[in-house]
């Protein structure tokens, strides 16, 4: 028998935690106090906070309820909801840790179950995207809107503007910024293009609240939530806490803090933890300010008119060694502290062995085989796991790169969250081709026939198809049919018993296909498959899939390819899940035509066990809430890192946020949130951080070589002692035959 075993996971209770003076003062704050714990990377936030969690449930006797943990993203909320259940050991009447949009949901959905009203949806950043393309086609079908001399036709149509739309409207509900008030800013603030984006807007709303589902986007979920609380609701299955704690504080919107403001009311206490030098989240209206403002504005609404509190966690010198504080220090020197910064690193006299390294190379490939080459270093080397190295670029783009080449000097490397939409991933989309044309009712057209002769589901490589023409045409040889090889083609898949008598291997595939196909469509077609049967159905069992799952094993492109099939895969039947949750009686064509048309990736929810053996591959708002022992940045090149393009220069949704907030309508500073995202970049790194760039005639070493690393390495040639198994068996052949 196979013996199982399992991999044990150990939270220590908070009293068991060492923890210096700094954080005990946060312990000993009142229940209902309001304050701000600033702290550096590595100095313990997340740490202080479920150690006061534990003290007061385990020694004081609190309920566990009585204490609601925010975090910042879904992934730290649920890595933190798993540490508190296993520290706690207790039944709570909901999760220990959640997300604001989380709780806003559990309060609009519990809103719409007490008034008879249908549960609310959240409407994702693809569909979004898919909603505005639909209007501006609209609109420019029917010359609704004048748009400017300068926004060309052929502009509306580019995904690039609606993005730069998706952004304004993501400020404007943010500040509760109405399509009217909207308009009339377009002829003070210097972008008249606000008034037709307002129509824009007007119609995005419309075209939402019609919905026969509750329709929102996270902006306003957190308004909406907001206006329950503060209308006296709170739902039934939700405990009413006595304090709140917010993990990363400093990434809060401004619907966040308002849904805040409403939660904490009069008399809860909370407690915002957070690094103003580490907010990542700007493109979404956060603001670094957000926890020293957000504190001062509970207190003023209480009568408290002191100073509001702050604690500022002291450094730990075990935390980091010490060239990496030196690098943090000169970083944190060059950004604004906005209302912080005691928390931050002090430059300090290095001893200690160099554990920041930087190289320049002179072509990419001699780049990417050097960090594989340190990379493995680390692994055989000094032991370091592949899941504790990461490797974080400033945009997608490098990061898919990266996937592709890295894998070719086998360091098993993924990128971390969706990549691109279904509709566009092999895996994905040949799922959804097939269920397409089993939910199409009629005979299968030549289109779909040659469609399906090309997907990898059918498992019949271009030689196979030839041979398989070339086997109908054979049957007819000695008659005077004069059909073509699509005729016959159409024929074999309408009509799964022709070609009876012909025996050849590329048949007898096809016809094995073909009958599943046409069972699969005539389950449908009586109503007695679901959506999850139907894609599972054809999923399982596909020799195809048999092929992704032992390449997905190889570290190359190969297995590079095959995880992305089969993650794509995955994504899908998550979906289709939720799909057949939220929309319960609603046909699968809905659902197949909805994925066809996404041109946005998903956020993905599922989960991937092999992630434990791979390194991440992350942009910096991914690194939220995680460290790592060994951090990678390549591509450090002027105009990638720092980027200092204006953001939103057509449709200005940076001077909209300006505008909501009271502040001048100046240019914003760029190098400024470029810094706070490498600061958090090498904050990440707990034992080691290496920084490389590729210069060229067109390509310069980014200015942060010169501001935060002191100065530009000289460039090296393409290594030769790659600690691989391919390069140690080529060296002793040679050796052999020399």
């Amino acid at each position: 028998m196979t013996t199982a075993s399992f991999r044990m996971h150990r939270v220590a209770g908070g009293q068991e935690l060492e923890l210096n003076a700094s954080q005990r003062a946060v312990l000993e704050l009142a229940h209902d106090e309001v304050a701000a714990v600033f702290g550096a990377p590595g100095s313990g936030k997340t740490a202080t906070l479920k150690s006061l969690i534990f003290e007061q449930v385990l020694k004081h006797s609190q309920p566990a309820d009585s204490i609601l943990v925010i975090a910042a993203t879904r992934q730290n909320a649920s890595k933190l909801r798993d540490e508190l259940a296993l520290g706690l050991q207790s039944a709570t009447k909901g999760p220990l840790a959640r997300t604001l949009s989380s709780f806003a949901f559990a309060v609009v959905s519990s809103h719409a179950l007490a008034s008879g009203q249908p549960a609310p949806e959240l409407v994702s950043g693809s569909e979004q995207d898919a909603l505005l393309e639909q209007i501006l086609s609209d609109f420019e079908s029917s010359n609704r809107v004048a748009w400017p001399e300068s926004v060309h036709r052929n502009t509306l149509r580019l995904p690039a503007f609606r993005a730069e739309i998706r952004e304004l409207l993501a400020v404007a509900i943010e500040n509760q910024i109405s399509p009217e008030r909207l308009a009339k800013l377009s002829s003070t603030a210097g972008f008249g293009i606000w008034f037709q984006v307002s129509q824009v807007y007007e119609e995005y709303l419309d075209r939402i609240q019609a919905s026969s589902y509750l329709k929102f986007d996270s902006a306003t979920l957190l308004h909406l939530a907001a206006d329950l609380l503060e209308s006296g609701f709170w739902p039934q299955n939700l405990a009413k806490p006595n304090r709140v704690l917010v993990d990363d504080a400093q990434e809060l919107t401004p619907g966040a803090k308002r849904l805040l403001l409403a939660i904490v009311g009069e008399t809860r206490g909370l407690l915002l933890f957070g690094d103003p030098d580490a907010s990542t989240l700007g493109f979404r209206a956060s603001d670094s300010k957000a926890m020293t403002n957000l504190v001062s504005q509970v207190r003023k609404a209480r009568g408290k008119t002191q100073t509001a509190p702050a604690i500022f966690l002291d450094t730990r010198a075990e935390a980091k060694p010490t060239q990496l504080t030196n690098v943090l220090a000169t970083i944190s020197e060059k950004i604004s502290p906005d209302l912080a910064g005691i928390q931050r690193f002090k430059g300090v006299k290095s001893d200690q062995a160099e554990c920041v390294e930087t190289a320049a190379f002179v072509s990419p490939a001699a780049e990417v085989a050097w960090i594989a080459d340190r990379m493995r270093y680390f692994h055989l080397g000094a032991g370091v796991e592949w899941q504790d190295m990461a490797v974080v670029t400033r945009s997608r783009r490098q990061l898919e790169e990266l996937e592709l080449t890295l894998s070719n000097h086998e360091v098993p490397a993924r990128i971390t969250g969706a990549k691109t939409p279904l509709r566009d991933e092999l895996g994905s989309r040949s799922l959804l081709q097939i269920a397409q044309a089993v939910v199409n009712p009629g005979p299968v057209d030549l289109p779909t026939i040659l469609s399906l002769l090309q997907n990898p589901f059918l498992n019949l490589n271009s030689l196979q198809q030839r041979r398989l023409r070339r086997s109908l045409r054979h049957a007819f040889a000695d008659s005077q049919d004069s059909r073509n090889s699509d005729e016959l083609l159409a024929e074999l898949f309408n009509f799964p018993g022709s070609f009876a008598n012909e025996r050849s291997r590329e048949l007898t595939i096809a016809r094995n296909f073909i009958e599943t196909f046409h069972q699969l469509k005539g389950e449908h077609t009586e109503g007695q498959l679901s959506l999850e049967e139907l894609l599972w159905r054809i999923f399982d069992g596909n020799e195809a899939v048999a092929q992704w799952k032992t390449e997905s094993t190889f570290h190359n492109q190969v297995g590079v390819q095959a995880n992305r099939n089969l993650d794509s895969i995955s994504a899908l039947f998550a979906a289709a899940k939720r799909f057949e949750e939220r929309h319960a009686g609603e046909p699968s064509e809905v659902f197949i035509a909805k994925q066809l048309a996404l041109g946005l990736p998903e956020d993905t929810i599922t989960k991937d066990s092999r992630a434990v053996d791979q390194v991440q591959l992350l942009t910096p708002a991914g690194l939220i809430g995680q460290r790592f022992s060994l951090v990678v940045i390549p591509g450090l090149v002027d105009g990638i890192w720092p980027n200092l393009k204006p953001r939103s220069s057509l449709l200005g949704a940076r001077t909209l946020e300006q505008v909501a907030n009271g502040l001048e309508t100046d240019s914003a500073d760029e190098l400024a949130g470029e810094l706070r995202m490498f600061y958090k970049t090498v904050g990440a790194a707990s034992q080691h951080l290496i920084a490389t760039v590729t210069e060229t005639e067109s390509d310069t070493a980014s200015q942060f070589f010169e501001l935060c690393l002191g100065g530009i390495p000289d460039q090296r040639e393409y290594p030769i002692g790659q600690r691989s198994l391919r390069v140690l068996t080529a060296k002793l052949r040679r050796a052999l035959v020399s």
